[in-house]
């Protein structure tokens, strides 16, 4: 009861009057895990709501209730029909200050959705203050889209769905990701699977596997498996790269279709190889004396060729400081050999004679190219290979000159003189690239010579 004290007759009842302000509350929402606002749609995940109050009375008990709304429906989140709902008792010990609401759910079935708190505070089951708005980025916890991946594998040699059955395979599966939390960790698991038996590929009695561990900077991405083993017993195989994608040692998602094209890469073939070691026939070294009588012999090594089946090689000598073939009577000095190898892996000579006397000083390489039914199936043509080369000196003081008859044609090795015509243009068409990027170092080199001397003068 308040009186009117001043010199008056009137007594006025001004009934009871209440100065406390009314309690408010404002809320911020977080994953438990991380801090940030954004989860992941999978079991055990903990949205903490960090409810500030104010004007509250010290040692009075209250109650906050608080609710999981779905921002796109307005309507409180729902899983297998239940709403997720959470609440917290406590006696402040001041006016103002904060507690934690912790809402515990599965947010596998909510994927792509938003979460928004809705809190509630109570006093003797009478509502007193709350904070609902549907919009309020702070209330608010994204759940990330479900995570998916899907692959592709290739050959890491050339990218495509091709691999030679060699003993070392090197297969690069790209794993393409969307749904994923950025920043927290993930690994990604990959097995190769024989698609003729469903079962895993064994190398030396083990499973071929992969794995790689990141952490995504944003949601979608990509991820690459690298698996590593021998091939050479799965000669004809389809093998199909399965992945499986998991989180905190869960896992959340995979691709293993053993009948995606995409995932596989067919075990062919081992392609062609050759190398070669070019020599003088005289004494075996990679020198020899530039007189009119020279021979260079090239042991061509070759692997994985069919046995039983007609090979060409076709080689060409070239000058490397004059960036062209060696030439005899104006056209490129060429040496073919066909042969039909017994076994996959060998070797053959392929021999070059030619007058040298003006070629002292100079290097002679020898460049070979295999065909196949006409078509080029390897190819070794590397100009600063010193195992292909041969350099050619001087002839000693007071040698006499050689008097052996002149060639009449291109060297032959074995019954080769049908093929010569055919294998010439093919050795020409095979050598032409790596003897015009020899002919463009070349003069590139010259240009900065003479630019170098230029300078000089000046």
């Amino acid at each position: 009861m308040s009186r009117d004290t001043t010199q008056t007759s009137l007594d006025i009842d001004l009934g009871t009057v209440d100065d406390q302000p009314e309690p408010k509350v404002a809320t911020e929402s977080t994953d438990k895990a991380d801090g940030d606002h954004v989860l992941a749609p999978e079991a055990g995940n903990v949205v903490v709501d960090e409810v500030s109050y104010a004007t509250l009375v010290p040692g009075k008990t209250y109650t906050v209730r608080g609710t999981l709304m779905d921002k796109a429906t307005g309507k409180p989140a729902e899983i297998d029909g239940a709403g997720v709902t959470a609440e917290k008792r406590f006696a402040p010990f001041a006016p103002f200050g904060t507690v934690a609401v912790e809402f515990a759910f599965d947010a596998s079935t909510l994927a792509g959705r938003d979460l928004v708190a809705f809190e509630s505070l109570e006093h003797e089951d009478r509502e007193i203050a709350a904070h609902a708005d549907i919009y309020d980025e702070g209330q608010t916890v994204a759940v990330a889209d479900k995570p998916e991946i899907s692959t592709v594998a290739t050959d890491a040699a050339d990218g495509d769905h091709e691999a030679s059955a060699d003993s070392t395979v090197r297969i690069e599966d790209q794993v393409f990701y969307s749904g994923l939390v950025p920043g927290e960790p993930y690994r990604i698991e990959g097995i190769l699977m024989d698609a003729e038996t469903g079962e895993p590929v064994l190398s030396g009695g083990k499973t071929v596997e992969g794995e790689v561990r990141f952490a995504p900077l944003a949601p979608s991405g990509c991820e690459t498996v690298t698996f590593e083993f021998d091939g050479s017993a799965l000669r004809g195989h389809d093998v199909v790269a399965f992945e499986a994608l998991y989180r905190a040692g869960e896992k959340v998602c995979e691709h293993a279709d053993i009948a995606d094209a995409g995932q596989t890469v067919h075990l062919g073939e081992p392609a062609p190889e050759i190398g070669t070691t070019a020599t003088d026939a005289d004494d075996g070294d990679h020198e020899a004396v530039a007189d009119e009588e020279v021979t260079i012999v090239d042991e061509v090594r070759y692997e994985n060729l069919v046995p039983g089946k007609e090979y060409v090689l076709t080689g060409t000598l070239i000058d490397k400081q004059a960036a062209k073939p060696v030439e005899k009577d104006g056209l490129p000095l060429a040496s073919v050999v066909a042969f039909v190898p017994e076994e996959p892996n060998g070797s053959v000579e392929v021999t070059f004679s030619f007058d040298g006397s003006a070629l002292a000083g100079h290097t002679a390489v020898a460049f070979e190219s295999l065909s196949l039914d006409g078509a080029e199936v390897a190819a070794h043509a590397d100009i600063d290979d010193a195992g292909q080369s041969v350099e050619l000196v001087e002839p000693p003081a007071g040698a006499p000159p050689s008097r052996g008859e002149p060639n009449s044609g291109l060297p032959q090795t074995g019954d080769t003189a049908p093929l010569i015509p055919f294998a010439c243009a093919a050795g020409a068409t095979a050598c032409i690239v790596a003897i015009a990027a020899l002919g463009c170092r070349r003069k590139h080199d010259e240009s900065a010579e003479k630019a170098a001397d230029q300078e000089g003068g000046e």
